[in-house]
């Protein structure tokens, strides 16, 4: 669902930095305090918003983060949320690679991989965001016990990044190859998993609990893939 660039978009979320950050500025005291609340969850690739608004609803003393780098998705989605009404949502145009360089350790509460771009060839794996990089900032990011929730109707990245949270030995709490729409209780639904189950796609779900591996001060935060597709 490519949206077409939206010559209002950026001035329309300039004006509303109540409820969105700037990307250029995530040391600002406000994203920070923003990340102090208890119960803080991320979706990384928000799209249009539709899910996290949803969850948002549902879950009004909960706060939510929305990631997202489309500019004309992100605009649509600062849209729909100023007409909301929430006050419990924020959103962050930009890359998730941009943004976790500021999000301090043992923040965040869960994150929302919804439907992401597979990335199928292999050159491009380090671009899927359950690879091995993002997923020790996950780690480091999540609180203990904290979780990430994952949807898709690709099961070839399915597969990939349920051996890949294995093998940094997270725990699955749930796993579907075959999910029936909203049947957790936290849970929403987005414009593409519509759609997909609008054209009879099976959509897979799992839940990962982070695991016991720990990082220590040799761990470093990763840094922006702006040349990944160079070879």
């Amino acid at each position: 669902m490519r949206l077409k660039y939206k010559p209002w978009g950026k001035p329309y979320i300039e004006e509303h930095r109540e409820i969105t950050f700037d990307a250029n500025k995530l040391n600002d005291p406000r994203f920070q305090e923003y990340l102090d609340h208890q119960g803080v969850y991320i979706e990384v690739g928000a799209g249009r918003g539709d899910f996290i608004i949803g969850l948002a609803k549902k879950f009004p003393r909960r706060q939510f983060l929305a990631i997202e780098k489309n500019l004309s998705a992100a605009s649509v989605a600062t849209k729909k949320i100023v007409e909301s009404g929430l006050r419990n949502i924020r959103l962050v145009d930009a890359d998730i690679y941009d943004v976790v360089p500021f999000i301090p350790d043992e923040t965040i509460s869960g994150i929302f991989l919804n439907f992401s771009d597979p990335w199928p060839k292999k050159r491009h794996a380090k671009r899927r965001l359950t690879f091995d990089n993002i997923v020790l900032e996950y780690q480091r990011i999540l609180v203990r016990g904290g979780k990430i929730f994952q949807k898709t109707d690709n099961l070839d990245l399915f597969n990939y990044s349920l051996e890949n949270f294995r093998n940094n030995r997270w725990k699955i709490d749930f796993l579907s190859f075959d999910y029936p729409e909203l049947s957790a209780d936290f849970d929403s639904i987005s414009e593409y998993e519509k759609k997909f189950r609008l054209a009879g796609n099976k959509i897979n779900r799992l839940v990962a609990k982070k695991g016991l591996r720990t990082y220590g001060p040799e761990h470093k935060t990763i840094e922006p893939l702006a040349n990944a597709d160079a070879d």
